[in-house]
């Protein structure tokens, strides 16, 4: 169960899925009785936990600190697969409702972590059927909260046979649930493939910094890691000028992808002219107007910000780009997490707001903590955004900002407003040293299978990829894990703007969750004499 995920070893997946809780509950039930099977639950789902969050060991830059969440979000996690556990074992395993029951419970359970308890949005068990593109396609009906009804199902059928209630038919249940996610892949693909694409391709460069977060920021404790921003913008137009002449539709950049405010002045722009004319870029052509929020004048010279740098990239390239950067909002008086979108020789641009904030790092939950964030240099919080938005002026791109691509809503709702792909911007490189780029990605593409279009990612450090609308995986780059340091350079790339419509994209969640209700309210008002139902 600990390794069956995308992030670790795949062909562990389908075995997880099928019977990794089932085995763990026939050992409890010889092993364990009563408070003791609790305790054996909560030790045994705690170990695989610490595994598959081992991401948030990386003390780097966050600290010690970052062990305690990890141990206390691994223990909660534990302490409901314990309580479901003491549930199997108090209902009368010869019916099938209790296995419906059962499935229906941890579903629940995993919803309402994510959108109630905690905002928690990674392990659920339905993941272990996220390893192979035919299995996740049920994602399509019922989203990644389908994957997990369809795991914990097979699972309690599974102990139900176990457990001596071997007839023909309940075999014959247990494996026909266990094979449907596969066949339901294979059959849904392959009517998609006789719909002829009419769809038009659009060329897609995006960019993979590969920088760490102190070679990116100045950070005290990390001061001579610090590069300059003047540095940083250099590299990223060297690696876009071999592909001006090729075409570029699309230009993405990461989260945060250079210091500062989109609209800090803070570059010397004769400095900037001279980087140009290095690069072999003639900046009379190509530069924006000398005006807010591009430039403005400072004793008797100019002095330039991040927005000039970026569309300055889009007037040479002739590309729409999307970049991610902080923004404070003069008027409103708030700071952002946003992403930006960039037309060639246009004066203004337009902007996302991130809607999920990280506790913390992003926002403040209690502000008696801002003592605790001060002594990591965390005295600014973001402001969250209140909606989805459409960037893009040929197409509309439905964007996200890192962890908002793992809430399956938020990543709807931009479908629903229209999106022909998903664009998303991530920075994970808070974590060095481990498989958070990767794990964070096999949650990503769960995303476009759930809404039918395809994803792009700009990551800092990984992983940067294409993905179609079924979830296959286009092209990536190497991101960083714990045993090599993320590529530096692009993805250059044609990606079809093929849409499916998936009942997903209609009702998402709420239809799921209401079956749930129903099967578990079924189920607890059964009788245990008659129909084995």
């Amino acid at each position: 169960m600990a390794f069956g995920q995308p992030a670790w070893l795949p062909l562990f997946g389908p075995i997880a899925a099928i019977i990794g809780y089932s085995f763990f509950w026939v050992f409890l039930d010889f092993r364990g009785k009563g408070h003791n099977r609790f305790l054996i639950s909560t030790a045994w789902f705690f170990a695989v936990q610490l595994v598959q969050l081992s991401w948030l060991t990386s003390i780097k830059y966050q600290g010690f600190y970052i062990l305690v969440v990890y141990l206390l979000i691994s223990l909660f996690m534990a302490v409901q697969f314990a309580l479901l556990t003491k549930f199997l074992f108090s209902r009368n395993l010869a019916r099938i409702g209790t296995a419906l029951a059962v499935a229906s419970l941890g579903t629940l359970v995993e919803w309402s972590r994510l959108y109630i308890l905690c905002g928690f949005s990674f392990n659920f068990s339905g993941m272990a059927l996220a390893c192979y593109v035919p299995s996740m396609q049920f994602a399509s009906v019922f989203g990644i909260f389908g994957l997990s009804f369809l795991v914990w199902f097979t699972n309690a059928l599974a102990f139900r046979a176990f457990k001596g209630h071997m007839q023909l038919s309940g075999v014959a249940l247990w494996c026909g649930v266990a094979i449907f996610p596969y066949f339901f892949g294979f059959l849904s693909s392959s009517l998609d493939q006789s719909i002829k694409d009419t769809s038009s391709p659009i060329r897609v460069l995006l960019v993979q910094p590969a920088l760490t977060p102190s070679e990116k920021i100045p950070l005290h404790r990390f001061a001579p890691d610090f590069i300059s921003p003047y540095v940083q913008w250099k590299q990223i137009f060297t690696f876009a000028i071999p592909y001006q002449e090729m075409g570029i539709d699309l230009l993405v950049l990461p989260e945060s992808v250079v210091v500062f405010g989109v609209d800090s002045y803070i570059y010397s722009f004769a400095h900037v002219e001279q980087i140009m004319k290095h690069l072999g870029v003639d900046g009379s052509k190509y530069f924006p107007s000398f005006e807010p929020p591009f430039a403005e004048s400072r004793d008797d010279s100019w002095v330039v910000s991040n927005s000039f740098w970026v569309q300055t990239l889009a007037n040479f390239t002739s590309a729409e780009i999307i970049a991610g950067f902080d923004q404070t909002d003069k008027i409103l008086q708030q700071h952002y997490n946003a992403a930006f979108h960039f037309a060639p020789f246009s004066k203004t641009f337009c902007r996302y707001e991130k809607q999920i904030l990280l506790p913390l790092a992003e926002m403040l939950p209690w502000k008696f903590l801002k003592y605790f964030t001060s002594s990591y240099g965390i005295t600014e919080f973001f402001t969250a955004g209140k909606e989805a938005k459409l960037l893009g002026s040929k197409w509309k791109a439905g964007v996200s900002i890192c962890i908002e691509e793992t809430f399956p809503e938020v990543m709807r709702a931009a479908r629903n407003k229209g999106a022909e792909l998903f664009v998303n911007v991530t920075n994970d490189g808070w974590y060095p040293g481990s498989n958070l780029p990767i794990q964070h990605f096999s949650h990503s593409r769960i995303r476009a299978v759930e809404n039918g279009i395809p994803l792009v990612r700009a990551c800092n450090t990984g992983l940067t990829a294409m993905v179609d609308s079924r979830g296959n995986l286009i092209c990536s780059m190497k991101p960083e894990s714990w045993s090599s340091p993320a590529t530096k350079g692009v993805i250059y790339k044609k990606i079809y703007l093929h849409k499916i419509r998936t009942l997903y994209s209609l009702w998402g969640d709420a239809a799921l969750i209401a079956l749930c209700l129903v099967f578990l309210a079924w189920a607890l008002g059964l009788r245990d004499e008659g129909s084995i139902f």
